[in-house]
């Protein structure tokens, strides 16, 4: 694990800006606190900030092939490495190191370019063809990784976080109008445009190629979009356990202490009992728990779970919280606005887990695979639905919308529209007639028809063969897991130097899963098929267990003890002064906040988020020991 960054000149006589290069990788250097390292080429400069998880005595970044005509930089873990080495030495190939990244420049030189497509693992890659004079860049096919770019004055600056492409003093700071939009719609900006109009990102499962003739993108992987095959439920039960397990068995590859974070739900508890039969040791887990009114606190079941195979547990017990210090840290560390509030428990457990380990494994990305949230019982329910008649279903809409309960209510709306626009009506924070009175000129109009709905409505044409929860948990795992709940596990955890490994999210096991029939999803409860493949693996009392978060007590604490922090944030002269939203809504929407209304509380959650994003990446405000 580790952080890259690099430039490329689109003219080959340009020669690299080197004190540049060292500001765009210091400003990486949380997440690889081991090493740094450089390779300067012509045209060409690659940096890296090292982790070092495999490989500690001569793994050191950037690695090349045997003639140093290829390099690479790259952040992440190759799960399969000692088969791929094993195949390219028979080859004739010869390793220098014991490194999972010398793989990649032999498996290019072997396979060229498509190489990616054999790797099993999380990675953004950067590698160097000095023959070729090209630079090839990789993301991962899940999105574990982030990769960001910037092309602009002849030459493309990448890197593994938004922030080291700030210190190009080149790039701009304008903010996209699209973005902006899709932030206070979907609480993240799910498309590649990032919230600064010069950035973007490289899109999950997809390789960009730029040499002197430009840049070009093509994507190499996909979430598969069509059903899967007609197995009765037993194989596919079968099937999920034998991938599972082999899953977590790859993920155990380390040279340095590894750990798991347990929150006792099944997730978290499948991942654990896993790695507990796979090891010699007891496996070493970490919960957080919040002895504060209001929060939902889990550190009881995740020690039951523990003590039944026999882990190592620690709890990290929260008392209190400072939201007003840890608030913009967590924000500078998400380099976007993204309001997703469980950032602030997953680097507290972060920051805890990595005084004993380096590597933790996950449970993310279950809920995104087997549809366990509430909210997916409206999309289960979607196939009966839509064969009601349009004007029916708008009827319904309408008279849901007054006197059905707030949950039902926005699922009855959502089903009044076709499914893009019905999908964007269930997951809105701000709807559309909503955005257009709160945003105020400033913040600039989205071109002319953009809705932020092109990715989606793509994502959708490509699951029409799917039955309606299929097509949702299409666009989720291709939108909000890779751009939030990822992001979120990435940033956090490698903002102190820890390693998240994310089993559920195996390429073999998305495949498998992604088109299997959605009643094996959502059964008589959420994740059926994850609860049968668990039986037997994991205690009867985590079985059915229904499902948490990290719930904190926001809500509450704005109305009371945070009230001044939040009302300076969203109401005072600062925000005020950018001109993005009209003061007047944006003052009745914390009214409302305090009144109960039902919904205030995200769209509060999401103003005062991108105002505390502005004070730090648009006025430079510090966040103390970030």
């Amino acid at each position: 694990m580790c952080g890259i960054t690099g430039i490329f000149h689109f003219d080959p006589r340009a020669r690299i800006d080197e004190l540049l290069l060292h500001r765009l990788n210091a400003a990486i250097a949380h997440r690889g606190p081991d090493d740094d390292g450089f390779y300067v080429n012509g045209p060409v400069g690659l940096a890296n900030r090292r982790l070092s998880i495999i490989g500690l005595a001569d793994g050191r970044q950037p690695i090349a092939n045997e003639d140093g005509t290829v390099w690479t930089v790259y952040n992440g873990e190759i799960y399969n490495y000692p088969e791929l080495r094993a195949a390219l030495e028979q080859k004739g190939h010869r390793f220098r190191t014991s490194t999972d990244t010398e793989v990649i420049v032999h498996a290019y030189e072997e396979h060229g370019a498509d190489f990616v497509e054999r790797l099993n693992g999380m990675f953004a890659i950067a590698l160097w063809d000095d023959r070729r004079r090209r630079l090839l860049l990789y993301r991962d096919r899940l999105g574990e990784k982030p990769l960001y770019y910037t092309v602009a004055r002849g030459r493309l600056v990448f890197a593994s976080e938004l922030k080291a492409l700030l210190q190009d003093p080149s790039v701009g700071r304008a903010i996209s109008p699209e973005a902006l939009r899709a932030y206070l719609t979907f609480q993240y900006n799910p498309d590649r445009q990032t919230i600064f109009r010069d950035i973007v990102r490289l899109r999950p499962g997809t390789l960009l190629e730029a040499s002197a003739a430009g840049v070009v993108e093509r994507v190499y992987w996909e979430v598969p979009a069509e059903p899967g095959p007609a197995w009765p439920e037993e194989r596919y039960v079968e099937a999920l356990r034998e991938l599972l397990r082999d899953s977590v068995r790859r993920r155990l590859l380390s040279d340095v202490p590894l750990g798991a974070f347990l929150s006792g739900g099944v997730d978290s508890s499948s991942v654990t009992a896993l790695m507990a039969g796979l090891t010699d040791r007891p496996v070493q887990t970490f919960a957080v728990g919040f002895r504060v009114p209001g929060a939902f606190d889990e550190s009881a079941h995740a020690e039951r779970v523990a003590r039944h195979f026999g882990a190592d547990h620690r709890t990290l017990v929260v008392g209190s919280m400072d939201v007003e210090h840890l608030l913009p840290k967590t924000v500078y560390h998400l380099d976007e606005p993204i309001a997703d509030y469980a950032a602030i428990p997953t680097f507290l457990l972060s920051e805890f887990a990595r005084r004993h380990v380096k590597v933790v494994l996950t449970g993310e990305g279950a809920d995104e695979l087997f549809a366990g949230y509430p909210h997916y019982r409206f999309a289960s329910l979607l196939r009966h639905y839509e064969r009601l008649p349009g004007g029916a279903r708008r009827l319904l809409g309408a008279l849901g919308g007054r006197l059905a309960p707030a949950k039902m209510a926005k699922a009855l709306e959502a089903g009044a529209f076709d499914p893009v626009a019905g999908y964007r009506r269930m997951k809105a924070v701000f709807r559309p007639e909503e955005m257009e009175r709160l945003l105020a000129p400033a913040a600039g109009a989205a071109p002319n028809g953009h809705d932020g709905l092109e990715l989606l409505r793509a994502l959708f044409r490509r699951g029409q063969r799917l039955d309606p929860l299929n097509r949702y948990l299409l666009a989720d795992l291709s939108t909000w897991l890779p751009e939030d709940l990822l992001m979120k596990v990435d940033k956090m955890s490698m903002s102190v130097g820890l390693e998240a490994r994310v089993p559920f999210l195996d390429h073999r096991l998305v495949e498998l899963v992604a088109g299997m029939p959605s009643q094996l999803k959502w059964g008589r409860e959420p994740k059926h098929l994850l609860r049968r493949a668990a039986a037997g693996l994991v205690p009867d009392m985590v079985l059915h267990r229904p499902k948490h978060g990290f719930t904190l007590p926001l809500d509450r604490w704005f109305r009371a003890e945070c009230r001044p922090f939040a009302e300076e944030v969203l109401l005072g002269t600062r925000a005020r002064a950018r001109g993005l939203f009209d003061a007047r809504v944006v003052a009745r929407i914390w009214q409302a906040y305090l009144a109960g209304r039902h919904g205030a509380f995200m769209q509060v959650w999401v103003l005062l988020n991108f105002e505390v994003w502005s004070r730090v990446f648009l006025d430079g405000e510090g966040v103390g020991s970030a």
